[in-house]
């Protein structure tokens, strides 16, 4: 990237110049930026267990994932419905975009809250070996896009859709258990080269090219549901 992917403005007014990233997140209205979301909470963003939270109403003791640390400390992802800090339990909505982009220390990720994992959530995370998502929203476009971590399994049971090139692009994911709810977007696991085994139980749609360009692919078994 020519500029940061994701940057986090605590200041209550908005600097001078251009300065954004791909995603931004500010504590009020005054700023501008084309890809910002706001929380009046913001300077009371957490940490637990190497990801970062964000309060979304402390009133609702409701939260979201915007961040991460990038070290050792995020070698295990694991998201529930909720997170417990300083003894107050919170419900976790989102894992928002580009929250673990580009991490390389991260292992293994385990997703099972109620909500959306965002576009580009884990892009380019190239030390994942194993992915088990049962969230209740959505996977969203290039999510797991070009992660090249070795002998990757993945196994899904999502609520939602399975977005665009989700999982493009990962060069040694093996395997994938898929029971979800939702339609498989467009080139949702194209170009994985290393892929072999697929086994999908859908109540959607699969949508074009979702397998392309994986040339090891032998044996696929799909049951559609509904």
């Amino acid at each position: 990237y020519n500029y940061p992917t994701k940057v986090i403005w605590l200041c209550n007014t908005p600097p001078s110049g251009n300065l954004a990233g791909d995603i931004n997140y500010v504590p009020n209205n005054q700023y501008s930026f084309s890809n910002q979301k706001v929380y009046s909470s913001l300077s009371s963003m957490f940490t637990v267990d190497g990801i970062k939270y964000v309060m979304v109403s402390p009133s609702d003791r409701t939260c979201e994932v915007i961040d991460c640390e990038y070290n050792d400390n995020a070698k295990h992802i694991q998201i529930g419905e909720t997170v417990t800090y300083k003894n107050i339990k919170l419900t976790v909505l989102n894992v928002n975009d580009y929250a673990f982009c580009g991490n390389p220390f991260i292992k293994d990720v385990a997703i099972s809250h109620n909500g959306n994992i965002g576009d580009y959530a884990f892009e380019n995370c190239d030390g994942i070996t194993s992915i088990k998502l049962s969230n209740q929203g959505y996977v969203g476009d290039r999510a797991f896009y070009d992660c090249d971590g070795r002998r990757i399994q993945a196994t899904i049971n999502n609520n939602g859709f399975i977005g665009r090139w989700a999982f493009r692009s990962c060069g040694d994911l093996i395997s994938v258990h898929i029971a979800n709810n939702g339609s498989i977007e467009s080139y949702a696991f194209s170009d994985c080269p290393n892929l072999y085994s697929v086994n999908i139980g859908n109540n959607g749609n699969i949508g074009s090219y979702a397998f392309s360009d994986c040339p090891n692919l032998y044996s696929a078994d799909i049951k559609f549901y509904g």
